[in-house]
């Protein structure tokens, strides 16, 4: 059922909230990348140990995700939404006081356990307060707002510590949450009707859990769903602005502007691709299509001709296009279940998003090193062209995985609910 058919002013404020929470989410999750060397130089460690320090954001943001969903499911979002920022404020001082590799690994495994009550959290609002037939909006603004985050997090940011120093930038992020922490708690309201709902639902934490593991559309989806995020991860929010410096012989800065393209990409993209799958009554052709255009973007990117900067502008552009499955992913989710078990079930699709940083941000580091020759500046390990390219050779395969996915498992919904909205036991 719709709980509130006819959006309010309280509608629009709660999830605008929601989205500001994601958008400092976003924030705090790239924002490593445009200071990778500067971290190890700092803890004097190479690209395997800080590519598994800054990784512990997804270690403890992935565990999450089910609880997340199932906290929002059971419990409403006012409280759950304050303390998560607080944990994100908190982990984010932690990072940057941090002396030692082993506290600014803490400090990123206290961000993720915060953060990962954002995306499901503005996703779950956006249900629960706006009509369904207009959710495929909601998903397009909560992308958008999540990749404006990325965006901040790269460009402005590298502009910031530039100017302020990256300690300075940081500690400036975590009192911003603690305010945005403020803010949720006078604003953010549960919808009384949903609360009152999930508290008499016939469905148990173990009957939403179970429903969810043992429905292949699901497990399908969300492996889609991590494959086609793997080269976000990989790529956007930790490798991608040393190699485009590397190859390309670009400024930090330039290279945190180039690789932030990858967020506006997904933003704009996003809406664009949702309205365009509910207009042709389609969910997977666009996630075939945008698939395909990751793999042969990806390539050319990796081992390509060197090109004019402004080149570079449009190619991560349409290298976020490719992405937006990501999102349209939270679009089947919903149409392969009932109501009572939405939040549940878009917590474990995040959870496969995510455990894809957690995966391929080390392993990308770790190929580096296994192909690095020994050469230091300012004690920092360099790594060569060829070293990156064969690194990041695991981004356009994630790209090939997720298309034969689409291509083959993934069942065309029609935009349409294929399940009852009445509480049949899993």
């Amino acid at each position: 059922m719709d709980y509130n058919t006819r959006p309010s002013l309280r509608s629009y404020t709660v999830v605008a909230i929601a989205g500001l929470f994601l958008l400092y989410e976003f924030i705090l999750q790239v924002s490593p990348s445009v200071i990778t060397s500067t971290l190890m130089q700092r803890f004097q460690v190479n690209a395997l140990g800080l590519g598994t320090a800054m990784s512990m954001y997804y270690f403890s943001y992935a565990p999450m995700q089910l609880m997340a969903g199932i906290s929002y499911d059971r419990f409403g979002a006012r409280r759950t939404i304050c303390v998560a920022i607080l944990f994100c404020a908190l982990g984010t001082l932690l990072l940057a006081s941090a002396h030692t590799i082993f506290y600014a690994g803490l400090g990123r495994l206290l961000t993720g356990f915060g953060s990962a009550f954002a995306f499901v959290g503005m996703l779950f609002l956006g249900r629960v307060w706006f009509n369904v037939r207009h959710f495929y909006i909601i998903v397009g603004l909560t992308e958008f707002m999540g990749a404006m985050g990325a965006f901040t997090g790269q460009a402005p940011i590298s502009a910031t510590v530039h100017h302020f120093g990256w300690q300075t930038t940081f500690m400036g992020l975590a009192i911003g949450g603690v305010l945005l922490a403020v803010l949720a708690l006078f604003i953010i309201r549960d919808n009384e009707r949903q609360v009152e709902a999930a508290s008499h639902s016939s469905w148990n934490v173990k009957q939403r859990i179970g429903f969810v593991l043992k429905n292949r559309q699901l497990w399908f989806i969300g492996l889609f769903a991590f494959f086609i995020f793997a080269p976000v991860s990989g790529f956007a929010a930790l490798w991608g602005v040393p190699f485009l410096q590397t190859k390309f012989h670009i400024s930090t800065t330039q290279a945190a502007a180039v690789c932030s393209m990858i967020w506006l990409g997904m933003a704009l993209g996003t809406p664009f691709a949702s309205y365009i799958s509910e207009i042709i009554g389609r969910r997977v052709l666009p996630l075939i299509i945008t698939g395909a255009m990751g793999i042969a973007i990806t390539l050319f990117v990796l081992f390509g001709p060197h090109i004019p900067t402004v080149w570079l502008f449009i190619l991560l552009f349409f290298y976020g296009v490719a992405t937006v499955g990501q999102a349209m992913s939270f679009l089947l989710v919903t149409e392969n279940v009932p109501h009572c078990v939405v939040g549940t079930a878009m917590g474990f699709n995040n959870f496969m998003i995510v455990i894809s940083g957690a995966i391929v941000q080390p392993l990308i580091g770790g190929l580096l090193d296994l192909h690095w020759v020994g050469k230091v500046a300012n004690h920092v390990p360099v790594y060569s062209v060829h070293n990156y390219q064969t690194a990041l050779i695991v981004l356009p395969i994630s790209f090939a995985i997720a298309t034969i996915l689409a291509l083959f498992f993934i069942k065309e919904t029609g935009c349409h609910s294929h399940m009852p909205m009445s509480e049949e036991k899993a």
